[in-house]
């Protein structure tokens, strides 16, 4: 029981792990791709006013790695005011809303930008979110990118299920061999108990009535006494 327990803490305790190492990789990934897409646009900013939000970020968000916008990820491209210009995956749920309409006001990201990092926090649409936003040089606007807490941790769960079905049954087993055990060794010690008693009356019958027993192996050349006869020779 022990053995399982200890078992159950230490597989606990990797659980945990993985699951914190999960939310700190969305929490870096997300910045990354804030990061590289505000830096980008900085440096292509007069073209915002040419050429539109829309044709301006669609080459820079098609040179990230497919997997920029896999597992619910999401990216925003806001102006000076904070009101979303273009949206990648688009929705036009995002249209023309400010940032703080969909992060809520209550949250540092819109005001201190890539300095507050990556948060969780819960949308005005009562989502949890792991979002971070950042500045694009000269107040030309920002760059949100948020995922759903749910998507980080969908393989983790799967894993999970996995994990604990296969340790119930690990566990199981352990119990069932290790009643077994214990039963076995119930039976033996009730079998050697029964065996002294016997023996002891048979060894008691011998010393009163002055007889003895002996027996030769002669396969293995061994002679055994009764410990009656013993004490008579």
């Amino acid at each position: 029981v022990t053995f399982v327990a200890v078992m159950a803490l230490t597989r606990l305790v990797g659980i945990l792990e993985t699951r914190q190492a999960l939310e700190d990789a969305a929490r870096d990934e997300i910045q990354l791709i804030a990061a590289t897409l505000s830096g980008q646009i900085g440096r292509v900013s007069e073209r915002l006013e040419t050429e539109g939000w829309e044709d301006t970020v669609r080459p820079l968000v098609g040179d990230l790695p497919s997997r920029a916008l896999t597992d619910g990820r999401q990216i925003l491209f806001a102006d000076g005011d904070g009101r979303v210009r273009s949206a990648r995956p688009t929705d036009p749920a995002f249209a023309d809303k400010l940032l703080t309409d969909i992060f809520g006001t209550s949250q540092p990201i819109t005001t201190f930008g890539a300095k507050a990092g990556a948060v969780v926090l819960t949308s005005t649409d009562g989502r949890r979110l792991i979002a971070t936003v950042h500045h694009i040089e000269d107040n030309r606007g920002a760059v949100a990118v948020f995922q759903p807490e749910d998507r980080i941790y969908d393989d983790w769960r799967r894993n999970l299920r996995t994990t604990l079905t296969l340790f119930a049954f690990t566990a199981v087993i352990l119990l069932v061999l290790t009643y077994a055990y214990f039963a076995q060794v119930i039976r033996a010690n009730s079998a050697d108990a029964l065996y002294a008693l016997t023996t002891a009356r048979t060894e008691t019958a011998f010393r009163r009535g002055r007889c003895g027993f002996w027996d030769w192996d002669l396969a293995r050349g061994r002679f055994y006494w009764s410990a009656s006869m013993f004490e008579m020779l």
